[in-house]
């Protein structure tokens, strides 16, 4: 049977979200939808929500760290997100800030090019400092560089009373039949959404501006590969029923996705 607790998805930037969000949207009734953004300024968009208007939202999906549930009335809640490789994430984000002029760091980093190292040093984007621990542990606006051991024991805490699946991003397709099975999703189909378009890779970086995002990423290191390798002992778990529901929810998926593509082409991102 399934799950019947108010359910939120912690979109951590970078991490396939705009993809789920487009799955959630598909299983859920508008009126039990909620959403919300500018977690940096606070999410006021949620913020000036009515307490009725929250009372009603059985599924809240966007950038918003943990404790908003706090705002939400009675439960149970369960949350759910999605983690990638630290490196990866940064540079896809660095990569985003490129192509939207209304970042604050747009015409900084369009104009300057600033390294890692840079970045690191003046502290402005807090989220290069360890960004899904500070979500997760609920520490969102703690100054730059002050991450620590004691919030990513917060965070893995959180995980354990109020995340049943955490997902890693290059095992998306069996998180989304994870998330399917707990909560009785009828239409889990996607296509790619917001890819932003490919800049800088890791290969385009030598080993001083690596290091200089990795000593940011200490603990969402940690972090992810605690919960990569709990996704892996949950799938080998699941053993070889699992593996043919996936292959066959794959080939489904490609199917709607080119009947998605025939009929509602995505227009080609701005490079």
């Amino acid at each position: 049977m399934p799950n019947k607790a108010r359910l939120i998805f912690m979109h951590i930037p970078k991490t396939a979200g705009i993809s789920m969000t487009s799955i959630i949207k598909a299983n859920y009734r508008k009126n039990e939808l909620g959403a919300t953004r500018f977690m940096w300024q606070g999410n006021p968009d949620f913020q000036e929500l009515t307490e009725t208007e929250r009372r009603r939202i059985n599924m809240l999906c966007g950038h918003m760290p943990f404790g908003i549930h706090q705002k939400m009335g009675e439960g149970p809640f369960e949350y759910f997100t999605m983690l990638r490789e630290p490196v990866e994430r940064v540079l896809s984000a660095y990569n985003d800030i490129l192509t939207h002029e209304d970042h604050f760091l747009h015409k900084e980093l369009k104009e300057n090019r600033n390294s890692f190292r840079e970045l690191a040093e003046n502290g402005k984007w807090l989220a290069l400092d360890n960004c899904q621990v500070r979500m997760i542990s609920g520490s969102l606006l703690i100054p730059f560089g002050q991450i620590n051991a004691s919030h990513l024991e917060t965070a893995l805490q959180n995980i354990d009373r109020f995340f049943p699946l955490v997902g890693v991003q290059h095992r998306f397709d069996e998180f989304v039949l994870q998330l399917s099975d707990r909560y009785g999703w009828k239409f889990p189909y996607y296509r790619k959404l917001h890819v932003t378009p490919s800049r800088k890779f890791k290969s385009d970086l030598d080993e001083e501006e690596l290091a200089a995002i990795r000593r940011c990423n200490t603990f969402d290191q940690i972090l992810f590969d605690k919960m990569s390798a709990r996704a892996e002992k949950t799938i080998a778990d699941a053993g070889e029923d699992f593996q043919k529901r996936l292959s066959r929810y794959r080939r489904r998926n490609r199917f709607v996705v080119k009947a998605l593509n025939l009929f509602y082409p995505q227009s080609k991102p701005k490079r």
